[in-house]
């Protein structure tokens, strides 16, 4: 079975990776933007969620406040009209005034600073103690005109008005028991300033706007009122969505203020109180609450898409240019390559050319030494030995280098056989035998007990033990000794081991000595010949038969060589 063997495994060009990078990036400035949209929508939902939450608990608190507030006042009417009825029997012009001390008292006990005024069948104002006289009549204001048609003990909550002391209030009117003052309505105020003071800061997560309304849509209270809608009559049913009867509270998103904004808000009924209260967030407002989280957003997003993009550009660059430097190392390896194959083919032509001539200087020189042809003289004996000796040399370097240059032209061919390593050995000894014999030197072989056989090629293992042992004898002290042994692994490979007693390897030279025509300069080595191929042409051989060489040297203590081969030659 013969295996063509190649040195120069094929190559590939790298892929380039920018367009990959740039896809990458923009999926994560994709991703990036996504969560940022999402971490907006997220930051809305819990804004509405806290303005749904706090409107729901400012008109718990309000319905809380304008229904004591206004009990208090009507307690404040009821308290003047039973004193009214009360005193039929004591009508003195003392008598008003000791009801206004009445009220003082009741007010303290109350939270309505208001006072309580008295009017006649036409809207006169009676005097109670040193308030109220000399006020015009009030028949026309809307607080007196509610109670037309309905019975003595009725209470009406009139629309918001300012006093003579410039202050605004609500007026709650009551339509008097008969009595004989000749007081035909009470009515008291309640203050609306203690009311906005109240409810200034109830609503924190944006500016919001409080209010009350009457059950036949009048707006009583707003607060804040800039537009001015205090009094104004809104229709009840859109605020509180009711076919029929209006429900007790709810939360509605879907209402516009004068303005068209549209408005989150929330109201309640006062249970004993012919009122609702609510508390509104408008979505402008909700909606700038907003937009100040969303800079801190879209910058976090903008300098991570900024870093990608950065980052991904970095890479593309990186990439490219790898590519780039990949590319040049390819065509230079493409080149040397070639320029290698051309050396080794012009090495391999030359060697071939050069073989038949040195074959020839070889073979007359050997005629001429054997004296074929008649006597020479020793002067000529001498010189035609130099020749024989010289051509003998130059043709071993020739075919040294014919057997490299074969190999890395990919012109060497194995074949497969059994070798026998034993009677390869003893070959190689025999035919350095003369060599070590000049040299002094002893070559031992270490037999194994049991014969080691292997396949391979025999041509190519028996020039490797020749090149082995040939160096160790060459380099290996006067008088020493070479020791060559073989065996077999519990693998099945075989390794071949020659080992001198020469001068050895300086640690940094190891790594050097497989190089073609690497020679350590120095006294010791100019003493032998060779060029330095020798090692070189092992080592490319035990890797054509997909094997190693190894060495272990140590300077002044020798060296040994090891080689290792598959049991058998693969396919």
């Amino acid at each position: 079975m013969r295996r063509r063997f190649s040195t120069f495994p094929g190559t590939s060009r790298p892929v380039a990776a920018p367009l990959a990078v740039g896809v990458f990036a923009l999926m994560v400035v994709a991703g990036i933007w996504a969560i940022a949209y999402l971490s907006l929508q997220a930051d809305r939902r819990a804004l509405y969620h806290d303005a749904r939450t706090e409107l729901a608990g400012a008109q718990r608190v309000m319905a809380a406040q304008v229904g004591r507030t206004m009990e208090s006042a009507q307690s404040l009417l009821h308290a003047a009209d039973h004193w009214l009825r009360e005193h039929t029997n004591d009508p003195g012009p003392d008598a008003l005034p000791t009801l206004a001390l009445l009220v003082e008292r009741l007010q303290r006990q109350h939270e309505s600073p208001a006072l309580i005024r008295l009017y006649g069948d036409k809207g006169e104002t009676i005097p109670v103690g040193p308030f109220g006289a000399g006020e015009p009549s009030a028949i026309e204001r809307e607080f007196l005109t509610g109670l037309e048609g309905r019975p003595d003990g009725a209470i009406h909550i009139g629309l918001q008005f300012t006093g003579r002391m410039g202050r605004a209030l609500i007026p709650l009117s009551m339509r008097a028991s008969p009595n004989p003052f000749g007081a035909r309505f009470i009515v008291t105020a309640v203050a609306v300033a203690p009311l906005a003071d109240a409810f200034r800061d109830m609503l924190m997560t944006a500016p919001g706007i409080v209010g009350i309304l009457r059950e036949d849509g009048h707006l009583l209270f707003r607060f804040p009122d800039v537009e001015g809608a205090t009094g104004v009559k809104l229709d009840i049913g859109a605020y509180t969505r009711a076919q029929g009867e209006p429900p007790p509270y709810g939360l509605i998103e879907d209402i516009y203020d004068f303005s068209g904004r549209q408005l989150l808000t929330a109201f309640r009924k006062l249970p004993t109180q012919p009122l609702y209260v609510y508390a509104t967030f408008r979505g402008v407002d909700l909606e700038a609450k907003l937009a100040l989280r969303r800079p801190t957003t879209l910058a976090v997003a903008g300098a991570a898409t900024i870093a990608t993009i950065a980052m991904a550009a970095l890479i593309a660059w990186l990439l490219h240019r790898r590519e780039r430097q990949a590319a040049a190392v390819m065509s230079a390896l493409a080149q040397a390559h070639e320029a290698s194959a051309a050396k080794s083919a012009f090495l391999a032509n030359v060697s071939h050319e050069l073989r038949t001539p040195l074959n020839a200087i070889i073979g007359f020189s050997e005629l001429v030494s054997m004296q074929t042809f008649g006597p020479l003289q020793e002067r000529y004996r001498g010189y035609i030995a130099d020749v024989l000796a010289a051509g003998r040399h130059l043709l071993g370097i020739v075919d040294q280098l014919l057997d490299m240059a074969t190999i890395e032209a990919r012109r060497f061919s194995l074949k497969s056989e059994p070798v026998d390593l034993g009677q390869l050995a003893h070959e190689a000894t025999q035919m350095l035998g003369p060599l070590a014999d000049e040299r002094r030197v002893t070559i031992i072989l270490h037999e194994p007990a049991d014969e080691v056989v292997t396949e391979g090629d025999a041509g190519a293992i028996r020039q490797i033990l020749i090149n082995l042992l040939g160096n160790a004898v060459k380099f290996c002290r006067e008088d020493g000794k070479v020791d060559v042994a073989w065996r077999r692994d519990e693998h099945g490979s075989v390794a071949i081991t020659v080992a001198d007693e020469g001068e050895g390897i300086a640690p940094e030279d190891v790594p050097r000595v497989f190089e073609p025509f690497w020679r350590k300069e120095g006294t010791y080595v100019r003493r032998h010949t060779g060029v330095g191929l020798g090692l070189s042409l092992t080592r490319q051989l035990a890797e054509a038969l997909e094997g190693s060489v190894t060495v272990e040297s140590e300077k002044g203590r020798g060296s040994r060589f090891t080689v290792t081969l598959p049991a058998k030659l693969p396919a």
